[in-house]
């Protein structure tokens, strides 16, 4: 009954037309196809060297940052670490990570410093910034090194530079509310 009266003012009062301009608005705005991969929180994986025998584990925190084996509570300084596999080091030891070595470096020197890994295998620099731009808490660090490597040679002998051509057609508001 409700829908009925609904149509029938529609037509009435021509929201037709409104609708219909309003989907022309929205569809005439696109999004960039720019995204960043991230960890998945809270990862604990045991993984074995099947030549060796030897476990090494692959740990994520609640923001889904690769965890150290170091447990530094009092810290002068942090550094943020982005960039891809090699900055994540998912197939090193804790213990020989690049970020740990760098970490061990400095309470060496009696500087504690907290480093944070954000890399994440497959990542460009391109990513490293959106993922820095896109997380609030990556701005809190005090230092931000962006260690990159193999993915933006790839990318840029194939592609020849970052762009991301315009798409040529828009996701409806509602379609993207429901999707995420």
């Amino acid at each position: 009954m409700i829908i009925s009266i609904d149509r029938i003012y529609g037509m009435l009062a021509s929201t037709d037309v409104i609708r219909s301009d309003a989907n022309k608005f929205t569809s005439e705005a696109n999004r960039y196809a720019l995204g960043a991969k991230s960890l998945i929180p809270n990862i604990n994986h045991e993984y074995i060297n099947h030549k060796t025998g030897i476990k090494r584990l692959f740990r994520t925190n609640e923001e889904g940052t690769v965890i150290s084996n170091n447990n530094i509570s009092d810290y002068n300084k942090t550094l943020l670490f982005l960039g891809g596999s090699t900055t994540e080091c998912n197939e090193v030891n804790e213990d020989l990570r690049f970020t740990t070595y760098v970490e061990n470096l400095f309470l060496k020197q009696n500087f504690p410093i907290r480093a944070i890994n954000a890399g994440v295998r497959g990542n460009t620099t391109q990513d490293s910034i959106i993922s820095y731009l896109n997380r609030p808490n990556f701005r809190n660090a005090d230092f931000v090194i962006l260690m990159h490597n193999i993915n933006d040679r790839l990318l840029l002998s194939n592609f020849n530079d970052y762009s991301i051509p315009p798409q040529k057609y828009s996701q409806l508001s509602t379609k993207y509310i429901y999707e995420n």
